[in-house]
């Protein structure tokens, strides 16, 4: 019960989180007047949000390919950043190069660094030699021959 609360409370978050963003991200003439105030009941204050996902990816930088959801969220940031800020005409603000510049640089050096791991070799098993089941065992000779009489 308690695992299936909190689940329910991330998503819940989650959900919130992404909801406030979208509301300031997206054109106000798209945004139900019941939305806009979403951003400042949920609190998603860039600041804030923004030092938890770094403080994540400072974690995971101890072990990327240990952690590679965080370093699929660091490309979509990278990624979200550009579009963003290419988006910005058309919510009446002006375009900034330094942040294209940024989530570019970041999203070709997280590409160019992301760990191949359908790039390594498998080491397959060493062949185990193939055996031939052992040959009946030849009677031994008979100490005494029908052949000779004895």
């Amino acid at each position: 019960m308690r695992r299936a609360g909190l689940s329910l409370v991330m998503f819940v978050i989650g959900l919130a989180l992404i909801g406030g963003a979208l509301t300031v991200l997206v054109p106000s003439a798209l945004v139900p007047d019941t939305f806009r105030p979403l951003d400042h009941y949920v609190g998603t204050e860039g600041s804030v949000v923004g030092a938890v996902f770094g403080l994540g990816l400072v974690w995971a930088a101890v072990n990327p390919a240990g952690n590679r959801l965080w370093l699929h969220l660091a490309l979509l940031y990278s990624v979200l950043l550009v579009v963003r800020e290419l988006i910005n005409p058309s919510n009446g603000k002006s375009i900034s190069l330094a942040p294209i510049i940024f989530g570019l640089a970041s999203l070709a050096l997280l590409l160019a660094l992301y760990p191949r791991f359908a790039g390594r070799k498998e080491v397959a098993p060493e062949p185990t030699p193939v055996t031939t089941p052992p040959e009946p065992a030849s009677e031994p000779p008979r100490t005494g021959d029908a052949e000779t009489g004895s």
